[in-house]
């Protein structure tokens, strides 16, 4: 069984031991000019929350990509889904549940919902809640395929249950 290598906090400045995977660090800061994602919230496939917020460059982007194996997504949310709902509203309720979610692991469900974009093996997603996009959307210099919200969940499921 392969290790898994994006788990929770990993990148979480106060958790032991902090990760370097892809050259990234909690709460990391690009100039606007070369964000494509300011105060992200980054997640994995189980819908666990990787960091606190950073920012994502192409070079980011590009580096997930290559490095990612085929078993692994790199998933993000925008800093409202990732970090504010949960502080402002003082917790998020899950809809079928009725639990409330946890900032630091909200689920699949919650993530595949709100995601934005999603980094697979040599593959970079961009979901369009709205339809404003055609099939592939160019963003930034580089080429995403587009996501229904339905497609993205399916993608994330299809991750969570093939052995790779």
């Amino acid at each position: 069984m392969v290790e898994q290598r994006l788990t929770k906090g990993m990148y979480n400045y106060n958790s032991k031991p902090v990760s370097h995977l892809f050259g990234l660090c909690d709460g990391q800061n690009h100039n606007r000019a070369n964000s494509i994602m300011r105060n992200a919230g980054w997640y994995n496939k189980q819908g666990e929350k990787l960091n606190n917020s950073g920012d994502l460059s192409k070079a980011d982007f590009l580096r997930i990509f290559k490095e990612l194996r085929s078993d692994e997504l790199f998933i993000t949310l925008f800093e409202m889904d990732a970090t504010l709902k949960f502080i402002m509203r003082k917790g998020v309720i899950d809809r079928v549940s009725g639990k409330k979610l946890k900032k630091e692991a909200p689920g699949v469900d919650y993530v595949a919902e709100n995601c934005y974009y999603i980094i697979a093996k040599r593959q970079l997603y961009i979901v369009d809640r709205y339809k404003i996009f055609g099939k592939n959307h160019s963003r930034f210099g580089l080429e995403f395929k587009v996501l229904t919200s339905d497609t993205a969940k399916q993608l994330i499921f299809f991750h969570n249950f093939v052995r790779f």
